[in-house]
């Protein structure tokens, strides 16, 4: 648009535009003449900002990165938790890293950029997302069996409890203390608190109070945090009170006292390795 000296008008502008100022001027035979007299810009719209990669959630990574697109280069400014070293914006896109972040959820960060004539953009917010940097544990190892004493042949189901939900790459492995060989029994879980896996009696498997001897496997939260301490908190033996045997029990010594005892009720004394049921059979 452009705007004559001596005459009035409007130089119509529609964001960024550029503004021509002309002379005109006439003599009383109407002769006249014109140049540009100046030029000048007008600027009052500030950048446009866009997300383009947002802040992984939850991520245990406590200073992440966001990628957003800017329409203009200029100033940034930061708003709620975040904050950065990246103080200038180039036109397209930009990369940058948060300053370290509490573990958390965060939804208040926004990001401004002002453009070098001092229009500023509106605020983008950042996508909420949320820090988790801690390892899943195990905190209980526990079973539905009813308290007793079970031998060959039982299934026993064996549940653990993890802090948080987890998954696992392939078999999670729990070994019980079972006597001169521990048994196992596996289990996998996805996104889960608990994982469940059975163990079948066997023989020769004993304990007076069974147990979890170890758990092993590769476990993940959902931030990514790999599992490092696999001792349960509460083990199994502190919840229940399953008794394994196997052993049959065995007569470890007999005698009938007297010589002869026909006609008339005997006295015996059995020794035994166990409590026992006896049957006399005549």
């Amino acid at each position: 648009g452009g705007i004559v000296i001596g005459s009035t008008g409007d130089c119509t502008l529609n964001g960024q535009d550029t503004c021509w100022l002309y002379w005109k001027a006439t003599d009383n035979s109407g002769n006249s003449d014109s140049g540009l007299l100046k030029s000048f810009d007008i600027d009052y719209v500030g950048p446009t900002l866009t997300q383009i990669t947002a802040v992984p959630s939850p991520t245990s990574d406590t200073t992440p990165n966001y990628t957003f697109n800017s329409t203009e280069a200029g100033a940034i400014t930061y708003g709620g938790d975040c904050s950065s070293a990246t103080t200038s914006a180039v036109v397209g896109d930009n990369t940058i890293t948060f300053d370290a972040l509490s573990q958390g959820t965060h939804s208040n960060c926004t990001i401004t950029v002002t453009d070098a004539i001092g229009n500023p953009s509106s605020p983008l917010s950042v996508n909420s997302f949320t820090i988790d940097a801690t390892a899943p544990t195990v905190v209980n190892v526990s079973s539905d069996k009813a308290n007793g004493s079970y031998t060959v042949g039982e299934v026993i189901d064996i549940d653990v409890t993890f802090s948080e939900a987890v998954t696992s790459t392939g078999n999670v492995t729990v070994t019980l203390e079972t006597g001169t060989t521990d048994r196992a029994c596996v289990f996998t879980v996805s996104g889960a608190v608990t994982g469940t896996c059975n163990y079948t009696v066997q023989v020769g498997d004993t304990s007076t109070d069974l147990t979890v001897a170890s758990i092993s496997g590769t476990i993940k939260d959902a931030a990514l945090n790999t599992m490092t301490s696999f001792v349960p908190t509460t083990n199994l033996a502190t919840n229940k009170a399953i008794v394994i045997d196997t052993v049959a029990p065995t007569v470890t010594a007999f005698s009938i006292n007297g010589t002869s005892c026909s006609g008339s009720p005997c006295t015996a004394t059995i020794t035994t390795n166990a409590a026992i049921n006896i049957v006399w059979l005549a």
